[in-house]
């Protein structure tokens, strides 16, 4: 069966979606098969995380497919969102904003610390082991002591906007 990611999975921009804001403490547990395929934007166990904090967790197999914004982990990652000692071993496909563990980090002081991918990751544009695109308004985001061992030609991200700081 089919994940039906927490937040996101919405067919287009214009559509409305809930972002997850809470905290996810996986006390070192792994989630094996997921399973996200479709045609959707925002995909991954989480669609969209907005100020939320998810620790201590990972995803040791599964297929993670969607049209943008796709990650085994979080599909978009909005301001104050903290991703931390978690891993993706799933395989992540898509068109655009494609990562191992955040397809798109758009916001304020995200952080994603002591994470790492080996799940093979593919797009045809803004696609990376870590984190897919860092759009403009990525201000103040660090991707710290994280690392990317599976297959992809880009490591740690795969675009970043002039605009975005860290």
């Amino acid at each position: 069966k089919h994940w039906v990611p927490i937040g996101g999975n919405a067919r287009d921009d214009s559509a409305s979606y809930n972002v997850f804001s809470g905290t996810l403490e996986g006390n070192g547990h792994c989630i094996r098969n997921l399973c996200v395929v479709g045609n959707h934007k925002y995909v991954g166990l989480f669609g969209a995380l907005g100020g939320a904090r998810i620790r201590n967790l990972g995803i040791e197999s599964g297929v993670v497919m969607g049209a943008s914004r796709a990650a085994g982990l979080s599909g978009y990652i909005r301001s104050g969102t903290v991703i931390e000692n978690c891993y993706n071993k799933a395989n992540v496909s898509g068109d655009a904003s494609i990562g191992g563990i955040a397809g798109m980090i758009s916001g304020t002081d995200c952080r994603i610390l002591n994470c790492y991918n080996v799940g093979a990751v593919s797009g045809n544009a803004s696609y990376a082991g870590i984190a897919g695109y860092l759009s403009s308004a990525a201000k103040g985001c660090v991707i710290e002591n994280s690392y990317h061992g599976g297959s992809c030609a880009v490591a740690i991200v795969g675009n970043t906007n002039s605009a975005a700081t860290g």
